[in-house]
């Protein structure tokens, strides 16, 4: 199951702290349950762990703070148990998200430096194409702490490499990001 499968509005927006925020929280709300609904009677371990990715990312969305971490450290597991080093950093870097919303920065931040300091020395595409994901979660975990000079340089750093892949997808979402925080650092300049 990927997005595009589920029948209902997953879209979402930033708010103020540049948390995604459903565009329409009853709608995704259907999307969550049905993720659980096709979870439940998915036999495939590979298949099961994309869906728990999913649930994971959408209940976090949803605020459901505990089962989003439950759901990303099971499907981490999975993504272990078969070798799934791409896939299993996913999982892994969306868990570090989800522990930023939880107020848990330090652990946030550890897997966000540790997948970067691993990334910037890789030449496997599979791998490196989470780099720009980690710098822009990093950033925005330092956006989230008040930290906005750290935090800009990590939204540039993402949507650098973002433009040098020649991947423009999200990167109206990185503009934002970077708009946001300049606009806190000119509000803490006044």
């Amino acid at each position: 199951m990927n997005i595009a499968q589920i029948p209902f509005d997953m879209s979402f927006t930033l708010d103020e702290v540049l948390r995604e925020r459903p565009n329409d929280k009853a709608s995704m709300s259907q999307g969550v349950g049905h993720i659980k609904e096709h979870l439940d009677n998915e036999a495939d371990p590979l298949k099961k762990a994309t869906m728990l990715t999913l649930l994971g990312v959408y209940s976090r969305i949803m605020m459901e703070l505990v089962e989003s971490e439950e759901a990303l450290e099971e499907a981490l597991g999975i993504y272990k148990e078969h070798n799934k080093k791409s896939h299993g950093l996913g999982a892994k870097l969306r868990l570090a998200v989800t522990y930023t919303w939880k107020k848990e920065f330090g652990k946030g931040e550890h897997i966000f430096l540790g997948a970067i300091e691993m990334l910037k020395d890789t030449e496997e595409p599979a791998l490196l194409k989470h780099l720009d994901y980690a710098y822009l979660h990093l950033g925005k975990s330092k956006f989230e702490q008040q930290h906005y000079g750290m935090a800009l340089d990590n939204f540039v750093a993402s949507y650098e490499l973002k433009i040098q892949k020649g991947d423009m997808n999200g990167l109206d979402i990185l503009q934002q990001c970077i708009d946001f925080t300049k606009a806190k650092m000119n509000e803490e300049a006044v």
